[in-house]
């Protein structure tokens, strides 16, 4: 029987990654001497652990996937308005897409430094984008802000989760708070474009739903980590 040097779970006789931590190397042991996981020696993204051949693969499946995209928006934007208008912002958000996919893919940093690499080129794609298309110079004043922002918080998230001692369903709750945060930060930009103020609405509905759903994950974490089982705590 084979187990998973990393997180000691157990495994096909085929499988040659674990499908639970992702750790490549696996050794046969004994039942009852699995190795114990613990905080700080999980394994390294999937994609880290992926040859140059697959990753450049995937890279230009990407890739292509992308580069159709923005070349169908633009040419519908065009033919219908004879002009490049709405097409702008699905066309930015493939640029960003491109720029963090190819930082992840060839340049093997640390996260955090990738997440900033890919905020930097992602901006200069977008105010070449909005140079050549004379629009509304929205580059500025609403994507690079809102990029910033989502580039920040990706990073907080990265490290709460990282440096998180347990790993359950409260990492969920993290991921919901970011996301409410993501969406403050959009309205009050685009408020402060388009209004010259700061103004929220729907952003406070959507974050005050958030924080229900993160009370009930984390204290739903936390009951089974005082070892309560779910089926107690919500008296199934």
């Amino acid at each position: 029987m084979k187990y998973c040097k990393n997180c000691g779970v157990e495994l096909e006789e085929d499988m040659r990654i674990c499908p639970l931590c992702g750790a490549a190397a696996v050794s046969d042991l004994p039942a009852g001497e699995k190795h114990a996981f613990t905080p700080g020696n999980e394994a390294t993204p999937l994609l880290q652990k992926m040859t140059k051949g697959q990753k450049t693969f995937v890279w230009e499946i990407i890739s292509i996937i992308l580069l159709s995209a923005i070349i169908a928006t633009l040419l519908i934007n065009f033919i219908i308005n004879k002009a490049i208008t709405w097409a702008e912002y699905p066309v930015a958000v493939c640029l960003v897409i491109f720029s963090f996919v190819s930082f992840f893919t060839f340049w093997p940093r640390r996260t955090l430094i990738q997440i900033a690499e890919g905020f930097t080129t992602s901006a200069i794609l977008l105010l070449i984008f909005d140079s050549i298309t004379q629009g509304t110079s929205w580059a500025l004043k609403i994507a690079i802000p809102i990029l910033f922002i989502a580039s920040l918080i990706t990073a907080a998230l990265f490290e709460i989760i990282r440096h998180s001692k347990d790993k359950g369903i409260n990492l969920i709750a993290y991921i919901f708070a970011g996301g409410a945060l993501l969406c403050i930060s959009i309205e009050g930009i685009f408020s402060l474009y388009r209004d010259n103020h700061l103004h929220l609405r729907w952003s406070v509905i959507v974050s005050l739903c958030t924080v229900l759903v993160m009370i009930v994950l984390l204290f739903t974490h936390f009951r089974l980590k005082k070892g309560r089982h779910l089926e107690k705590t919500f008296h199934i």
